[in-house]
């Protein structure tokens, strides 16, 4: 994945929707969806505008004293006359356009290709996916391009009997030492829609409430790191707040999640 498309990802890292009126309004023709996140940290309001129940564009803001503040990105889902998504375009807060993902699909309507261009239309990354008999994504390979395509990263997913990551493993292809770290999942049986609004995602069903990271380093040294969650959620299911907690560095971050949606 580029690091264009991961970075709205990292600012908000764990980006679920919850409204308290019927998700299905998302789906519904001519919405736009407002979603607003803020954390202890920082603060971001994110809006996502939806036609015929595809998303069409997704712009982030500064969110300042619980007023949305300045345009800070815009990325612009396009679609071909079948309304197939084709492309996506990053562009800064100043309508500057700053790289292009352009998309792949196979004969099962899986994406399984993503060619990220600079704003000069130069190929930088490649992503190559694969799936299993579930639809579920089991191997993703990110490439850089110098001269020809050369494999940086390749993550492997396994699943359990309901399609849910339980480990994720990732490694360094470039390397005499690939194997960077593995993470162990558990979840609770509430609702998860972050696939909504991500380009793609292993994580599709029911929220992570514990993460078991275990890095290893080159002198063969492991560090275990412990993460948990907690969620509160309303009636339908959807998380309106989650709480992160970390034993590498002791702190709590809060999420507060609002989604409006328009008719």
């Amino acid at each position: 994945m580029s690091k264009f498309f991961l970075i709205p990802i990292y600012i908000i890292f764990i980006l679920f929707i919850s409204c308290s009126d019927d998700i299905d309004l998302v789906n519904s023709p001519n919405n736009q969806c407002y979603l607003s996140v803020n954390t202890d940290s920082s603060t971001q309001y994110t809006e996502f505008t939806y036609f015929n129940g595809k998303i069409l564009k997704r712009l982030n803001y500064n969110f300042v004293d619980g007023q949305k503040g300045d345009l800070q990105s815009v990325i612009e889902f396009e679609r071909n006359i079948l309304n197939e998504l084709k492309s996506l375009k990053y562009y800064n807060g100043n309508n500057i356009l700053e790289a292009i993902d352009s998309l792949e699909f196979n004969g099962m309507g899986q994406l399984y290709e993503v060619v990220t261009f600079n704003n000069k239309l130069e190929r930088v990354k490649r992503v190559y996916l694969i799936y299993d008999h579930n639809n579920n994504i089991i191997e993703e390979r990110i490439f850089d391009f110098n001269m020809n395509w050369i494999i940086k990263i390749e993550n492997t997913y396994i699943y359990d009997d309901n399609n849910r990551v339980i480990t994720s493993i990732r490694e360094q292809k470039t390397t005499s030492s690939p194997l960077i770290d593995t993470v162990h999942y558990t979840y609770d049986d509430m609702v998860n829609v972050e696939s909504m609004t991500k380009l793609y995602t292993p994580f599709k069903k029911n929220n992570i409430i514990s993460e078991e990271k275990v890095f290893y380093l080159n002198n063969g040294t492991r560090i275990i790191e412990l993460i948990n969650y907690e969620y509160q959620y309303n009636e339908k299911g959807y998380p309106i707040s989650s709480k992160k907690t970390t034993t590498s560095s002791e702190s709590t971050v809060f999420n507060y999640y609002d989604l409006k949606c328009s008719d």
